[in-house]
Formats: structure tokens, C-alpha cells, sequence
């Protein structure tokens, strides 16, 4: 991080609140969802869904997760968003100012509700998501380039491809960083995601720096069955400072630097008991960017994304506990430069 940046990162994304709850895969058949998915819902169903019993009611949003994951490594950071005025959107403001982020929402709805996201996690640990999308559709009233111009990186989430005014201004962000000099990371968040929106996120993926994808993701992307070197490479020739990170759940992140050329492989920390994959990818894009905050090289920066991705599945939700936390700082103190 330079002298001259006041934050290493910037995201605009979804301040949601995650409701998590364990249910049978019966449960997801009965109600129509495809398990691993992302489903946007009306008040109504929001509503219903909160009747569910739940195991754990925590502050979320899978970029907000991310960029206060950063937070706990002695990273500055900002996050722009949108909430409510009620008792949920005080929560979600509340929680990134305790960990160090600084939130930019000038005008909390007093009408609108607090965005919720019910994380369905089935017994073989999949998680299936319904999303009320409520104020943080409206973020687009919130974007505000004093802090993307005094970071060094724009992290924006595909999830917020949703609202044509919201759309307009996260494009008006990027033409801000790029004009500022400011790299862009964008994470593609959902393989249905990637399918209605692949015109965009093609044009995205044409000018950011990192682009963070699950294998799902990147098939849609790319309009293949497998991961195509070619098609990736076909990525790369538009966009030179391309480096993509694709992960793959347990097995090994593969990474695409259009730069040199290279695929990277990197294997993935393997864990035995795993209590809930919720916001794994976020984690690992946290990890990574950290990496890249400490100056190491892009296999060594995924190797931290891992570690912090496999400390994350240890837990119920997509934030550190204390102890996930504790066991990062000691296996990053004991690995030095050699990152573990």
C-alpha cells in the first residue's frame, strides 16, 4: 500500500443481513431451489422465510465479508452501500465501524428494508442462497469517488448487477479508478449471475485487473462445459493486465495471468470437517489480496487465500471468529515469507 492511498481497498457491494439455517435437501426440492444457487425474493417471501428456524443471525454481504476479513490484517478499507434506517441496517453500519472499516451510506432509507439473505446449508455443507435485495439495490445514490479515487483497488461484486440505475453508476466507478489509476476487482458471484448479465461482465472482465470466479462461474463465462485454456487465454488478448483466479471448492486454484501467459496452479488446504462452505470465496479473494497488499507473488498470495478460506469453512457464517483470526496471524508469523 503507497503513502498516498488512504485505503488499499474499496468495494461497493450488498449490505445484507445473512439469516443461516441447516436444512434437509427435501427442503430445497419442496420449495423449488437448485441447490448452490442464488435466488432473489420479494418482501413477501423474506418475510415467510424469517419464521424459519435459524441456527445463526450475523452481518454479511459476500463483498462486505470480504473486505472485513481484510480489515483484521491491519488493512485500511472502505465499503459503499446501501441499508435502512431500522434496527438491521444499524447493525450492519455498526459492525464494519468496529472492524475498522470505513462506510460509506450518507442517506439510510428511512422506508426501505435492510437487504437479508437466507443461506440454506444442506447436510453435505452446500450452501443455497434466497436474497431479498431490499435498500441495497439502491446503492447507486451512494457511490461516491472520494474513496475510490484514495484507494488502490475498486473491488466491485456481480451481484449488484441487478438495478439499471445501480448499473450506470457502478460504471461511472469504473470510469473513476481507471481515470484515477486505480486497479479494478470484480467477482463474478454467480454462475445464474454470469448467464443474465454476460455482456456486462464480459466488457469487466475486458479492463479489471483481478476477476474472481468459482469453476461454475467461469464455464458461464466463457460458454463452455470444462475449463477451456484457450477461451481463458481468448480473455487476455483484450486486456493484458488480466490476471483471473479461478477456484475450485477442495481442489487446487488454478490462476490466468494474461501478462506472462501462465496458468498457475495452486493447491487447495484440505480439510476433514468442514462445518459450512458460506463464504469461502470471499475469504480466499480477502487472502489474496492481502497477499498482493504484502508484495508477494500471485502463487503466494493464493496460498494465503486458501489459508484464510480453510479457516473460514470452520465456521458457521462468512466472518472470522476470534480464534479463525488468532490461527491465521500465527501460521502467517511462523511462515514468514514463506507463506503456508
Amino acid at each position: 500500500m503507497t503513502d498516498q492511498k488512504k485505503y488499499f481497498v474499496t468495494g461497493i457491494g450488498n449490505s445484507i443481513i445473512d439469516v443461516l439455517a441447516f436444512v434437509k435437501d427435501e427442503y430445497l426440492t419442496q420449495n423449488g431451489l437448485t441447490k448452490g444457487s442464488m435466488t432473489l425474493i420479494e418482501q413477501e417471501s423474506a418475510n415467510s422465510l424469517t419464521n424459519l428456524k435459524y441456527n445463526k443471525i450475523t452481518v454479511g454481504g459476500s463483498l462486505a465479508n470480504a473486505i472485513v476479513a481484510m480489515s483484521h490484517f491491519g488493512m485500511k478499507n472502505a465499503f459503499i452501500g446501501k441499508v435502512g434506517s431500522g434496527h438491521y441496517g444499524q447493525a450492519f453500519f455498526d459492525d464494519l465501524i468496529q472492524n475498522n472499516v470505513d462506510f460509506y451510506c450518507k442517506n439510510r432509507s428511512r422506508f426501505g428494508s435492510t437487504a437479508r439473505s437466507f443461506i440454506l446449508i444442506t447436510p453435505d455443507k452446500e450452501r443455497t442462497m434466497c436474497t431479498y435485495l431490499g435498500e441495497s439495490a439502491n446503492v447507486f445514490d451512494e457511490v461516491d469517488p472520494e474513496p475510490i479515487i484514495n484507494s488502490e483497488i475498486l473491488y466491485l461484486e456481480g451481484y449488484l448487477w441487478h438495478k439499471e440505475d445501480t448499473i450506470k453508476a457502478l460504471k461511472q466507478a469504473i470510469l473513476i479508478a481507471r481515470k484515477n489509476k486505480v486497479k479494478i476487482a470484480f467477482t463474478l458471484c454467480d454462475a445464474g449471475w454470469v448467464e443474465l448479465h454476460k455482456a456486462d461482465f464480459l466488457k469487466i472482465v475486458s479492463i479489471a485487473d483481478f476477476v474472481f470466479a468459482n469453476e461454475r462461474e467461469l464455464k458461464a463465462l466463457i460458454s463452455s462445459d470444462s475449463l477451456d485454456e484457450e477461451k481463458v487465454r481468448e480473455l487476455g488478448k483484450e486486456n493484458k493486465n488480466l490476471t483471473l483466479i479461478i477456484t475450485r471448492s477442495e481442489n487446487s486454484v488454478v490462476i490466468f495471468s494474461a501478462k506472462t501467459g501462465e496458468f498457475i496452479e495452486v493447491e487447495a488446504h484440505k480439510i476433514e470437517n468442514i462445518t459450512d462452505a458460506t463464504g469461502a470465496g470471499d475469504a480466499f479473494s480477502a487472502g489474496f489480496l492481502y497477499g498482493l497488499s504484502q508484495k508477494l507473488s500471485l502463487e503466494e498470495s493464493a496460498k494465503i487465500g486458501h489459508l484464510f478460506a480453510s479457516q473460514i469453512i470452520q465456521t458457521i457464517g462468512g466472518r472470522f471468529e476470534a480464534e479463525q483470526i488468532a490461527n491465521i496471524k500465527k501460521i502467517l508469523q511462523i511462515s514468514s515469507q514463506n507463506v503456508a
